[in-house]
């Protein structure tokens, strides 16, 4: 099994730069819109918090209601509303077990006004995150939808994330 090692990814990281890596086990990225992990259960997310217990993970779960309209998103729940667009660069792809790309991002945010005041919205789904946060590294499984998060990460914890995740298939 291929391992992915801190010199592998470091040299396309910078420091306060936003960055997402999606892992995608059957198809392409660029050919399709359909990124899956199988499909994902509990036992994916006992797996990783199990492997990496010595960074003590935290787990989190978000439930939403996602609305978008053309590039503009809100996230909305009980508690909270987020109205945001995503920029996405392409950085790199990595071939392990899945194909994982790296990803850098920006996000801009909007007010409440700015989001479009229609009866419809292009797409609307209900969201399920379930989180694990070790420092400054998300793993976010939304979905069936398997990804990182992470803005100046340690980046050998952000490879021992990585290569737990890619080894899921193969226990």
């Amino acid at each position: 099994m291929n391992l992915l090692i801190s010199k592998d990814i470091k040299q396309y990281i910078n420091n306060n730069e936003s960055y997402l890596i999606t892992f995608v086990y059957n198809g392409n990225i660029f050919t399709n819109n359909i990124e899956h992990l199988h499909s994902v259960t509990d036992n994916i997310i006992n797996y990783i918090m199990n492997k990496l217990k010595h960074y003590e993970p935290k787990k989190e779960i978000n439930k939403f209601k996602r609305d978008i309209y053309f590039s503009q998103i809100r996230d909305k729940n009980n508690k909270t509303e987020k109205i945001y667009s995503n920029y996405y660069n392409f950085i790199m792809e990595f071939n392990l077990h899945y194909k994982i790309y790296l990803i850098q991002t920006d996000y801009k945010t909007y007010d409440k006004q700015s989001f479009p005041n229609l009866n419809k919205y292009h797409y609307t789904s209900e969201i399920e995150q379930k989180i694990i946060k070790i420092e400054n590294i998300e793993l976010i499984i939304e979905n069936n939808i398997v990804f990182i998060k992470f803005k100046n990460p340690n980046i050998d914890i952000l490879c021992d994330i990585i290569n737990v995740v890619d080894s899921y298939d193969t226990m």
